[in-house]
């Protein structure tokens, strides 16, 4: 008999596409005659979609184990006290990336980095670069004069008005430069003559964009692991209500030389434009972040959820 699995995650233009893009990725991964997903899709700002939602799924669908992927707006107490008596029925639990301050009432927590704070360091804890749920890519990088913008999908006004324009006067003249427009995010603001822009609508993951790209200019999340993990030139800044934790992560990732990483976006931009004058820098980046990425993290996920179920 196969065993069931339901995958809960959040998605919304507060929460963005990250955990609903990973789940998917996941579900598509695990599934096989023998284990059998459900994804269970939370979006942001509905009042309906809580505790009793979930808890009616799990009543339906009857998993053996249940893996959830949430945005820090749902980790409120009553999700806690779900938590706590799906435990003391004796279900199996998986909790990811938020999910850590869960820890004393999931079997495992699955944290896609490469960094952890130290009050999240125990036994059921695991991080690492082979934890980014992500497949070993085998894309040989090449320079190509194409900037690809990633903002995210959450909803932001401020860069889609702002960044074009200063794009547009720094980079060099012979670039193209292609937006990947976020699900809930604003088009971007192209009040200028120019036919070098292109904005494409994200309905794929950003895997199946980026190996078209040249360089990649993005916010910091799961977008600028993606680009990593192809060996993209990555310039990276941090934005939102995370940035003071990204600064911790900021500060380790530039000791290991993997990609270029500024406070704000002027930085960003302005170091880009230097970096499409190196080329002996972007290869050098290009082959230091693949390097990261040599292991499969789904296959790894999959190893540890055959020995919970």
């Amino acid at each position: 008999m196969s065993k069931k699995v339901l995958i809960v995650c959040t998605m919304g233009s507060k929460t963005g596409l990250g955990h609903f893009t990973r789940c998917s990725s996941l579900m598509n991964h695990v599934q096989n005659k023998k284990i059998k997903c459900s994804l269970l899709k939370l979006e942001d700002f509905k009042k309906n979609y809580n505790e009793n939602f979930i808890n009616q799924k799990i009543k339906i669908f009857k998993p053996d184990l249940i893996i959830f992927d949430l945005g820090k707006n749902f980790l409120k107490p009553k999700f806690l006290n779900l938590l706590k008596e799906l435990k003391r029925k004796k279900y199996k639990l998986i909790g990811i990336d938020n999910l850590k301050a869960c820890y004393p009432y999931l079997d495992l927590v699955w944290v896609p980095s490469f960094f952890l704070e130290k009050k999240f360091k125990k036994k059921n804890v695991v991080y690492g670069w082979d934890k980014f749920l992500l497949k070993k890519s085998n894309h040989r990088y090449k320079i190509k004069k194409k900037i690809y913008i990633l903002t995210g999908a959450s909803k932001n006004n401020l860069l889609p008005n702002i960044l074009p324009s200063l794009i547009e006067k720094k980079i060099p003249k012979k670039f193209k430069l292609i937006w990947v427009k976020g699900k809930y995010s604003k088009k971007p603001n192209l009040n200028f003559k120019s036919d070098r822009w292109k904005v494409l609508d994200k309905s794929k993951s950003y895997l199946s964009y980026l190996p078209d790209a040249g360089y990649v200019l993005t916010t910091y999340g799961m977008s600028f692991y993606e680009s990593l993990s192809l060996g993209v030139p990555t310039v990276c800044f941090p934005v939102g209500q995370n940035k003071k934790k990204d600064y911790l992560e900021f500060q380790k990732l530039k000791r290991l030389n993997v990609s270029i990483l500024k406070s704000n976006y002027r930085s960003a931009i302005n170091e880009l434009t230097k970096l499409t004058f190196n080329k002996k820098k972007a290869l050098l980046l290009s082959r230091k972040s693949k390097l990261k990425f040599d292991k499969n993290g789904l296959d790894s996920f999959k190893s540890f959820l055959a020995k919970l179920i």
